[in-house]
């Protein structure tokens, strides 16, 4: 896959050209079509920019049949496309739908290769006391009422710079693993998101119970409540579609609509919902698909 990029760079590929190993780039009469491929692989970004030497009107990249809309910044149209988890490797193609103050809009393909990437399946064993939650009827509700919440981030709003764990010292692990529970066949990463597919989707910090949690990024608060799935619950927020989703927390000291600065104290740490064991539960979405936190880490929103 990465020899492929490498001939599409290198302009191989009809209609596309490149500038580096990890840029793709069309132009079409006036428009010029980037995109950043660092993080091209399941569960990732791709960073998408559009310039033209004419005014631009609406534009919107798509991807699997999911549209990111563009907003302005420093003269282009960007936005962050997310790649599922269950995307399979290979070429994907990308469209933009590019509106101009001269034509009605037009799409254009973009083929992108999306490689492999992998992630390590995880085990874990629910405590006895919490089997009743799989059949509980407000877990699925409120599964719904999370993913709600984590679609309702704003894509318009200016981004707010490059996310940080929302515990401090501590690595987080395990986002995009195959997750199985001993004993259990039902889908229980299902009943947190409402998503479908049983990768894990964020990372998790080991940390005991009653350690600080703080704000991965500066952002709102979308939801804080207790959900019998993720237990205290927390969505923020961040601004161009970017929402974190913290889990399992003992107690929380947010409000809903709160404006919070990176760093802001959120809460604690716990083992509420269907935790296995002491943890903090972090998942980034972007426009409600979970992607791996590490790239919102790396400044990507920039």
């Amino acid at each position: 896959m990465r020899l492929l990029r490498i001939l599409l760079c290198a302009g191989l590929a009809a209609g596309a050209a490149s500038t580096s190993a990890d840029e793709l780039v069309r132009q079409v009469g006036r428009v010029v079509m980037r995109v950043d491929t660092r993080y091209a692989y399941p569960g990732g970004v791709l960073l998408v920019r559009v310039s033209a030497s004419t005014r631009l009107g609406g534009v919107s990249a798509i991807l699997d049949g999911r549209r990111t809309p563009l907003r302005p910044a420093g003269g282009l149209m960007r936005g962050l496309v997310p790649i599922a988890l269950g995307t399979p490797p290979g070429w994907h193609t990308l469209g933009f739908e590019v509106a101009t103050r001269s034509r009605r809009a037009q799409r254009v393909p973009l083929q992108v290769p999306i490689d492999a990437h992998g992630y390590s399946p995880r085990a874990a064993v629910l405590p006895p006391a919490k089997l009743g939650l799989l059949n509980s009827r407000d877990t699925l509700r409120d599964a719904r009422r999370l993913l709600q919440a984590l679609q309702a981030a704003d894509p318009d709003s200016s981004p707010a710079g490059p996310l940080r764990a929302p515990v401090a010292g501590s690595t987080g692990v395990g986002f995009g693993g195959a997750q199985a529970y001993a004993g259990i066949t039902r889908p229980i990463e299902l009943l947190k998101d409402a998503q479908y597919g049983e990768q894990h989707r964020g990372l998790d910090y080991d940390v005991p119970v009653g350690t600080p949690v703080l704000a991965p990024g500066a952002g709102r608060v979308l939801l804080c409540t207790w959900l019998a799935a993720t237990g205290w619950t927390i969505v923020i927020d961040h601004g161009l579609g970017v929402a974190s989703a913290i889990f399992h927390l003992s107690e929380i000291s947010v409000q809903p609509g709160q404006e919070l600065a990176a760093g802001t104290p959120l809460g604690r740490s716990g083992e509420t919902g269907l935790a296995s064991h002491p943890h903090v539960h972090w998942g980034v979405y972007l426009n409600g698909v979970a992607v791996d936190p590490a790239v919102l880490m790396q400044g990507f929103q920039d």
